[in-house]
């Protein structure tokens, strides 16, 4: 058998000596006295008589103790410590209301007719030629021309031209003869 450490052996006979100790030591604690004013069972005589001599006289039990009032458990041994809940954002104001944007509608294109000439058929309908650089064209009331424009009236002071789309209205002037005269001859001399 190996020799026990000083330390251990030290330890050893504190614990045998206190267990020793635990033995012969007195079950009962020391008496208590218990001072009544009034004896459970309605006799005064024997609670005084008792509190005179200074003898306990043992204290009945209560058959039922008072229940208190338990709160719910807020924390779960078996889970640990939990962080707090997020806090909730606070509520957001609904969106502004947006209504239908406005569009306005596409410019209209731009006109490159001018007056060319007008006759008179030989059904005696008015024929008026209107003449952009790389064509002419011989317009009557609600024709339909290439960029869109729709020949509206046609008066003495000149040809009505209406962009559906956008409602824009032109009017290309018609020159009086005696200016169509000069307009034209100037546009031979330059030739």
């Amino acid at each position: 058998m190996t020799p026990l450490r000083p330390s251990l052996r030290r330890v050893l006979l504190v614990s045998v000596a206190l267990s020793g100790l635990a033995l012969v030591w007195p079950k009962n604690g020391p008496a208590v006295i218990v001072a009544r004013d009034e004896a459970p069972t309605g006799r005064t005589g024997d609670a005084a008589a008792s509190f005179s001599t200074g003898q306990a006289t043992p204290r009945s039990l209560p058959e039922r103790l008072a229940t208190q009032p338990l709160e719910p458990s807020t924390f779960d041994p078996f889970v640990g410590p939990q962080p707090p809940p997020p806090v909730a954002a606070p509520a957001s104001a609904p969106p502004p209301f947006v209504g239908p944007i406005y569009v306005p509608p596409p410019p209209p294109p731009t006109i490159n007719y001018r007056y060319m000439g007008q006759l008179i058929d030989p059904a005696g309908k008015q024929v008026i030629y209107l003449a952009r650089p790389d064509k002419e064209v011989a317009v009557t009331v609600g024709m339909s021309l290439d960029e869109g424009y729709i020949v509206g009236s046609v008066s003495p002071e000149g040809i009505q031209l209406i962009h559906p789309p956008s409602a824009n209205k032109v009017l290309i002037p018609i020159p009086h003869a005696a200016e169509f005269a000069t307009l034209t001859s100037s546009s031979r001399a330059a030739r």
